[in-house]
């Protein structure tokens, strides 16, 4: 009994150490890219140098902040900190993580579509843990369409009312799409579609939306793609927090 205990917490503090590992791989790659470009930008005598230093080191700034946010994400999720439960607006989300993205998109040629519900009601939730679900599935969304040689590659993002109580994200991509065979077990742990993945980014999205009363769901898009469908209970109007 005492083993097996044992064994269970040594799991849980290994699934937490290799979220934290998978969650601020992202967000580290671009520190250092957008330091790289500033440190070059250093040495241009141009006009705009002063502008280009100010926009690079201001998302240095953001992705730092993301960092620190995301490993209190973890930590909440795993039960380590008390969580902080507010009202959030999807739509502001979403256009939060295309700002936050905004340079990987521009580097990969992805055009972005953005199609928010203008009368989406509020949901309750963990903001940090929110956040990280819509920037695996971006990420998710970019890495899928990368080798792919056709143009345009197109990322979508829709807020849509989901029945009179519930609201949905739904993320697309062009890509090529998912194997229907992983497709049912696509969050799974430890299943994954990519040589080097860990197969815990879509585990953890599961987690995190099932822990707010919600569900996600992966389909396939024709004639080629996917999409994931993130469905929240909706925080009703006069509703205490």
């Amino acid at each position: 009994m005492l083993t097996r205990k044992r064994d269970n917490k040594l799991m849980t503090l290994q699934a937490m150490a290799s979220s934290i590992s998978h969650e601020i791989r992202q967000p580290l790659a671009t520190i250092m890219m957008n330091s790289e470009a500033a440190l070059l930008n250093l040495n241009r005598q141009s006009s705009d140098r002063e502008q280009m230093q100010q926009v690079l080191l201001g998302d240095v700034i953001s992705d730092c902040r993301r960092v620190s946010e995301t490993l209190q994400s973890v930590l909440a999720l795993f039960g380590a900190l008390n969580e902080n439960h507010e009202a959030i607006n999807l739509n502001d989300l979403a256009l939060e993580a295309l700002q936050n993205f905004r340079t990987e998109l521009n580097a990969a040629d992805v055009r972005t579509l953005m199609r928010l519900e203008s009368r989406l009601p509020l949901v309750l939730g963990h903001k940090g843990q929110l956040r990280e679900v819509l920037a695996n599935l971006i990420y998710n969304a970019l890495e899928a369409m990368q080798p792919s040689g056709h143009v345009p590659r197109i990322l979508e993002i829709r807020t849509v009312l989901d029945g009179e109580d519930a609201v949905a994200l739904e993320v697309e991509d062009n890509g090529p799409g998912i194997d229907p065979v992983v497709l049912p077990k696509i969050f799974d742990a430890f299943v994954t579609t990519k040589p080097c993945g860990m197969g815990l980014g879509l585990a953890i999205c599961q987690t995190i939306a099932e822990h707010h009363g919600g569900q996600i769901s992966a389909s396939v898009v024709e004639p080629q793609g996917t999409m994931f469908r993130i469905v929240l209970p909706s925080q009703r109007p006069g509703a205490p927090d």
